[in-house]
Formats: structure tokens, sequence, C-alpha cells
């Protein structure tokens, strides 16, 4: 199993955890998102793939995506944040240092890998989406964060957020 870094996102990084237009996903090599809750009983694991520059996924990604979803859900050593609703909640509230700010719902993780950065924004609220894991190419993400003097707009594109 691999060893997972999740560490607070930056208020830059936090506006790479909602999808953008064709160029900013080109830019930044988006492979695409994972979105999921935990359904009524706060312990399911419903998900739906959307892919963003399809074209990259590799093999390799799609083995790599597995292992970190998995190492969410069912390593102790990451708090089981993608095992339960409470779990995700619990999580949320002992990092505070992941808020997206007062007032705001949503908690996010960047956790990276040799090739790939997975931007994790969590909200532990029945009746709404609890997750959205964006992937990304890390070199790519890096090189365009670098050159962001403020934060792009992201568009809803690929779906109604709830």
């Amino acid at each position: 199993m691999m060893e997972l870094n999740l560490k607070p996102m930056s208020k830059l990084e936090q506006q790479y955890s909602y999808s953008h237009d064709e160029a900013v996903d080109a830019a930044t090599r988006c492979l695409g998102h994972l979105r999921g809750d935990m359904g009524s009983t706060g312990k399911a694991f419903y998900f739906t793939w959307f892919d963003h520059c399809g074209e990259l996924k590799t093999p390799a990604f799609k083995s790599e995506f597995d292992d970190v979803i998995n190492a969410l859900r069912f390593d102790e050593a990451y708090h089981g944040i993608l095992s339960s609703r409470n779990a995700m909640s619990s999580y949320c509230y002992k990092h505070p240092e992941c808020s997206y700010g007062t007032g705001v719902r949503e908690h996010g993780v960047r956790i990276d890998t040799e090739g790939y950065s997975y931007l994790l924004r969590l909200n532990p609220n029945p009746g709404e989406y609890n997750f959205y894991c964006y992937c990304y190419e890390k070199e790519a993400l890096d090189r365009h964060l670098a050159q962001q003097k403020e934060p792009t707009k992201p568009q809803k594109k690929h779906e109604m957020e709830r």
C-alpha cells in the first residue's frame, strides 16, 4: 500500500477542486473528477466519474487512483476519511485548517503522488454530494498554480453541484 500525505489545500488550490473550462483543464492536465455521496445511511459509497481530459487516463493512473480512493476508504492511517459521513465529519472537525472558510461547509485536502495531485473537497452534510476528487498531472497543476496571480472562476460545466 502506498503512503499518502494529506495536507490542507491553499486558497488558490481550493479553486481547482471545482470544474473549469476546457482551456484550464488542458493547462492543468486535469484528467477528471470523482463525485460521491454516502447515501441516506451515511455509510454507502455512491460515485460518478467525469472525464475532463480523458485521453490522459492511462492504466497506471487508473490503478493508482483506485489505490488512493481505497486507502481513503479502508486504511485506518487516513482516518477512514471516505469510509462514512461520520468519519468524514470527524476528520473535518479535527482539521479546521482544511476549511474553505468561516460559514463554508467544504473542507479540502491535497494528496500528491509521484505523478499526480488529487484535490479532495469534502462536505459531510447529509443530502448533498459528500466529496469531489479532482485529479491532475502534478507537474502541470503546479506550473499552472505558480502562474496564477488570482484564482480563476470555476465553471460548473460538468454537473449541477448542490
